[in-house]
């Protein structure tokens, strides 16, 4: 059986060449512009995607009858599931990525993140730096801010978090939807079944 692993912007200007603003404190990162129609497509994987369209990357996995009853199975109208490409017929364009995980919401790929083999990487900044050349997104200390893990570029209307390997990971790359706050909206849609039940709720 093929295996299936289930799985602000702060606005600041540069006042110093040490980033320290005024009163002392770190720079915050600047602004980025892009909107989330520029968000990047990594190897065919894009934000708004459906489920199929993500399936036929990966040649094969349509017929996982367990993925796909993953994907049939929305909690709140969101599905997250893991592919690992190497089972598939599409192994050689995903050459390097460990596995890659779906968030959709709503049937349309609100987040999703690609873990790869390697490479060692000396610095967050280092591979920040490669991910904005490689993604063709601004680079520097000041787009990209400390998170956990790694390094998060937020634009208007899309974040990319690239992350650092881990003893149970890889790096790894994610991008997701800001214009919809999935855990947000999940959120919100699990309360208001609470609310209803206990309005409906007779002794």
């Amino acid at each position: 059986m093929k295996k299936l692993l289930l799985v602000a912007l702060v606005l600041g200007s540069a006042c110093s060449a040490a980033g320290q603003t005024p009163n002392g404190e770190p720079q915050a990162a600047s602004e980025c512009k892009l909107k989330l129609s520029q968000a990047p497509v990594i190897r065919g994987i894009g934000l708004g995607m459906n489920a199929n369209q993500v399936l036929a990357l990966f040649p094969g996995s349509e017929k996982n009858e367990t993925l796909i009853r993953r994907l049939s199975e929305p909690r709140f109208g969101l599905i997250t599931a893991d592919v690992v490409p190497s089972y598939y017929g599409s192994k050689e364009k995903f050459e390097g990525v460990r596995s890659v995980t779906f968030g959709f919401l709503d049937g349309e790929l609100n987040f999703f993140a690609l873990m790869y083999s390697g490479p060692v990487w000396e610095s967050d900044d280092q591979f920040a730096a490669k991910v904005a050349e490689s993604l063709d997104l601004p680079a520097g200390k000041k787009f990209w801010r400390v998170s956990v893990g790694g390094k998060t570029l937020a634009c208007d209307g899309f974040e990319v978090l690239a992350r650092m390997p881990t003893e149970n990971s890889g790096p790894m790359i994610e991008i997701r939807n800001l214009e919809k706050d999935v855990n947000r909206i999940v959120r919100e849609r699990d309360q208001a079944v609470k609310d209803k039940a206990r309005r409906a709720f007779k002794p």
